[in-house]
């Protein structure tokens, strides 16, 4: 579970990372993660915040980038 938080952490920094370049497109693009993280937690899915083409090609986060977050690493 530890990797999918990594990689969950990740994506949505990448999403963030893009607000400063695409702006309105990037907000639109981290909302729908964000609801989504927010229905499956809500669920119960804690192992599956997101889905694997979410996912797809993104590497988990390493313990310094998540030193804040220690659920994260």
């Amino acid at each position: 579970m530890k990797v999918h938080a990594g990689k969950v952490a990740a994506r949505l920094r990448a999403e963030e990372a893009r607000l400063d370049v695409d702006g309105d497109a990037a907000l639109v693009g981290l909302a729908e993660l964000l609801l989504t993280v927010a229905e499956q937690y809500a669920e119960g899915l804690v192992g599956a915040l997101l889905g694997a083409a979410e996912l797809k090609d993104v590497e988990p986060g390493t313990a310094s980038r998540c030193a804040s977050a220690q659920w994260c690493c």
